[in-house]
């Protein structure tokens, strides 16, 4: 080998080492960002559906204590509870026409 081909084959391997190690690093670095901003991405996004979760979850408690406390909410319950199916389509079936004469046949509305 002569001194020609050393003196390449020197600065080849002088100037590739440290490219290929300034590429590794490059890499590495360019991934670890790139996990670090998905990462705060995603936990931003989880954290604006938990509050709207948690929100949705505080209006709909508002809304049970005050409708369980009005009188009109105790009343249909009560009536819920002592109501029958059957009473429910006599109160709620039309007085006139074919059905009128179809609830008699079935026994309804007497």
């Amino acid at each position: 080998m002569t001194i020609k081909s050393k003196t390449i084959l020197l600065l080849l391997v002088c100037s590739l080492v440290p490219l290929a190690l300034i590429s590794v690093e490059s890499f590495l670095s360019a991934r670890a960002a790139l996990e670090a901003e998905v990462t705060r991405v995603l936990q931003a996004d989880a954290d604006a559906t938990l509050a709207r979760l948690e929100d949705f979850f505080d209006k709909a408690a508002v809304d049970f204590s005050s409708w369980s406390a009005a009188p009109e909410m105790q009343d249909a319950l009560i009536d819920d509870a002592i109501t029958t199916p059957v009473s429910l389509i006599t109160m709620s079936a039309p007085k006139c026409g074919y059905c009128c004469r179809s609830r008699a046949r079935w026994g309804y509305g007497k």
